[in-house]
C-alpha cells in the first residue's frame, strides 16, 4: 500500500519462489486493493514460480466484471514474457473506483 500511497501505478517485483496459486491469487488481489499495475518475475526452473503480471481493474466501464490476471508463464517457461498495462484505462478506473477514497492515509505510519 505504501508504494500505491506514494504515487505508484506499476509495481515490480522480483520473486523467486515456487509456484503456489494461493500467492499468485494474493498478487492479483493486491493489484486490485492497491488500484496498481503488478508484474512479478521468476527465474525458470523447479520450484522457482511463475512470472506473470495483474492489472488492477476488476470492474469494466460497463460495470461487469473483468478478469484482472493479464498473463501467468508456466513454471518451467524460459524466455521473456512482455506485459501491456494501459495506463490511461488504469488512470481513469483509478478515479472512478472508490477502493481507495476512504483511506485516511494520514493516520498511517510510514514504513
Amino acid at each position: 500500500m505504501e508504494l500505491m500511497l506514494q504515487g505508484a501505478e506499476i509495481i515490480l517485483h522480483p520473486n523467486c519462489c515456487g509456484t503456489m496459486k494461493p500467492r499468485l491469487r494474493e498478487l492479483s488481489v493486491r493489484a486490485m486493493e492497491n488500484m496498481v499495475g503488478i508484474a512479478m518475475a521468476n527465474p525458470p526452473g523447479e520450484d522457482m514460480g511463475c512470472s506473470c503480471g495483474f492489472n488492477p481493474m476488476v470492474w469494466g466501464e460497463n460495470g461487469k466484471a473483468v478478469e484482472n490476471e493479464i498473463i501467468v508463464a508456466k513454471e518451467h517457461f524460459e524466455g521473456i514474457l512482455y506485459v501491456d498495462f494501459d495506463m490511461d484505462d488504469i488512470r481513469k478506473y483509478r478515479e472512478r473506483e472508490d477502493l481507495g477514497k476512504y483511506r485516511k492515509p494520514c493516520a498511517y505510519r510510514k514504513l
